[in-house]
């Protein structure tokens, strides 16, 4: 049996980034007590810090807004499959030299329309509030 030529396949090249870290702080529109701050790769998806986010208010809090930098319409991150470096977080070159970097976050709190959660207590004055 004689050996069949093989067709050499090109490939296209493969792109290797460098390793990026940024010093995250993650900080609340209105309220400076929930602000907290992540050391992370810049290749890390926003979707991962949606979900540090929600941990950190006890998974009750839906429709999260990410801003990159300062909070302004135009700074909003809708797509949270993209990467910190694809939203134009740099990064530095070390986990022990990242780079110092904001991200806002706004949510909605929780919201119901069942009655029983909107009513006031039954019998209860202005007395029984002010105590």
């Amino acid at each position: 049996a004689v050996p069949i030529a093989m067709e050499e396949e090109e490939f296209p090249e493969f792109d290797v980034r460098p390793e990026r870290w940024v010093s995250l702080q993650v900080k609340l529109i209105t309220w400076d007590y929930l602000n907290f701050s992540l050391l992370m790769r810049t290749s890390a998806r926003l979707f991962t810090i949606v979900d540090k986010i929600r941990e950190r208010h006890g998974g009750s809090i839906s429709d999260i807004l990410l801003y990159r930098h300062q909070v302004h319409p135009q700074n909003v991150l809708l797509d949270t499959s993209i990467t910190l470096d694809d939203a134009g977080y740099e990064g530095g070159s070390s986990s022990s030299n990242p780079k110092e970097e904001i991200m806002w976050y706004d949510y909605q709190a929780h919201s119901s329309d069942c009655p029983l959660l909107l009513s006031s207590p039954r019998g209860a004055s202005r007395k029984d509030v002010a105590r």
